[in-house]
């Protein structure tokens, strides 16, 4: 496997990238979804705790599952500030609200890590 920057091996020994405060690591699952697609294990070190989940599945290689992930926490903390308005999010439960909490307070740095990632994965395709 090689890994490209802004990626980098994690202290779980997976493919990841620094996020804040946090870090965000990912690995090919052990079960493939019913189109069988290969799940992702994903595992979100943050100060307040930690969050595991396979619940995201791809066709791509793990930068590819890692830029979803990344979208994903970007709906997450646009969720968690529409929420702090008053209003209801449709997203305000697709992680936990420590999860949801951190992303909001890592916005910024999830959005440029995501723009990060899709350039370097597009020069890589050419």
């Amino acid at each position: 496997m090689i890994i490209h920057s802004p990626c980098l091996i994690t202290a779980r020994l997976m493919a990841g990238i620094e996020i804040g405060d946090g870090t965000i690591s990912i690995e090919y699952g052990k079960t493939v979804d019913r189109h069988g697609r290969h799940n992702y294990h994903y595992c979100i070190d943050f100060p307040e705790g930690e969050y595991e989940g396979e619940d995201l599945s791809g066709l791509g290689g793990l930068q590819d599952g890692l830029c979803n992930l990344l979208s994903f926490l970007s709906a997450a903390a646009d969720a968690y500030r529409y929420e702090m308005s008053g209003r209801e999010s449709d997203n305000g439960d697709i992680f936990p609200p420590a999860v949801m909490e951190w992303a909001y307070r890592n916005s910024d740095a999830i959005e440029m890590a995501e723009i990060d990632l899709e350039e370097e994965f597009n020069l890589i395709k050419e």
